[in-house]
């Protein structure tokens, strides 16, 4: 039998790239063709405790029996920012219960760079909160939040001891995603040799998703805060999702529209004032994180 890899994130740590590249089904690792929502509604709490072990996972088994390399990716796996800790304990054993021999493979991220990128995603995804207040469970509007960002999600080494408490610590992967960035031969070699698959067919040069211009994003943070309500901000006026997809289609003019610098010095003010918030919160999980894996983490640029 060789044991699935299942591949739980965590999320803007290149998760649509090996979704495109090594998870497909007749990549390197070979998934089911399932949707990621019918993977979450059987392992993401809460879920009906009676429910029918969907065919996804019977056939999954089957072919992990054959000697197949087989697995799932999906970054929801290993929780949500917006929740916090809520509910990766009962993922992880949701998890263990379909494939308790199963390799477990987290890519992490430095986590200034991924707290930036993951806020631009909230922004696009339907939120209105400006960075600081984002940052801040007190800020402005928090009262018309439905959830709350949380910097222990990105506490990684808690996460990991989750794993390698029901899998056992050789079974738990962690790769960063900053090897993958610079140095792809040795991030390769990391993979294929903890992991034991092939990535030889693999493109790192694929783009599978682009970044937007934060002119676009600005756009939409106030189309959120002052027309539309969404599932993660309820301080617009109406619930429909006319208008952001409207929006999504100028993307180009307004990118365009924007001063040249505007994207550089917006980017950097938010960095700084990112690691203004962050300060040494991460600092001693890094290091543990460090300690664990034999990963030299600072020299990736960890804090």
């Amino acid at each position: 039998m060789r044991p699935p890899i299942i591949h739980i994130g965590v999320h803007k740590a290149l998760s649509s790239w090996l979704q495109d590249q090594v998870f497909t089904p007749d990549g390197p690792v070979h998934c089911e063709d399932v949707k990621i929502s019918e993977i979450l509604q059987f392992l993401v709490p809460p879920r009906t405790t009676n429910i029918a072990e969907p065919d996804w996972i019977i056939n999954l088994r089957k072919k992990a029996t054959l000697g197949q390399t087989t697995g799932i990716s999906a970054e929801r796996l290993s929780g949500y920012p917006m929740l916090g800790l809520l509910g990766r304990r009962e993922i992880a054993e949701n998890i263990h219960s379909a494939f308790p021999d199963a390799s477990i493979l987290i890519v992490i991220r430095e986590q200034v760079s991924v707290i930036q990128s993951y806020y631009y995603q909230y922004l696009h995804d339907g939120g209105s909160l400006s960075l600081q207040d984002f940052l801040s469970p007190e800020g402005l509007f928090a009262n018309n939040r439905t959830s709350t960002f949380d910097l222990r999600y990105f506490q990684y080494s808690f996460l990991a001891d989750i794993y390698r408490s029901l899998f056992g610590s050789e079974s738990v992967v962690i790769v960063p995603y900053e090897l993958f960035r610079h140095d792809f031969p040795q991030w390769r070699t990391l993979m294929e040799n903890r992991l034991q698959i092939e990535l030889s067919t693999c493109d790192p040069a694929k783009k599978v998703n682009t970044s937007r211009a934060y002119a676009e994003l600005a756009c939409h943070k106030w189309l959120n805060r002052l027309l539309v309500r969404t599932s993660i901000s309820d301080s617009g006026l109406i619930r429909s999702e006319i208008p952001r997809k409207l929006l999504n289609k100028t993307s180009a003019v307004v990118k365009r529209a924007s001063p040249e610098n505007f994207e550089s010095n917006i980017k950097s003010k938010h960095l700084d004032l990112i690691r203004e918030r962050v300060g040494s919160f991460f600092e001693e999980d890094n290091q543990r994180l460090s300690d664990q894996t034999g990963l030299n983490l600072e020299s990736l640029g960890y804090r």
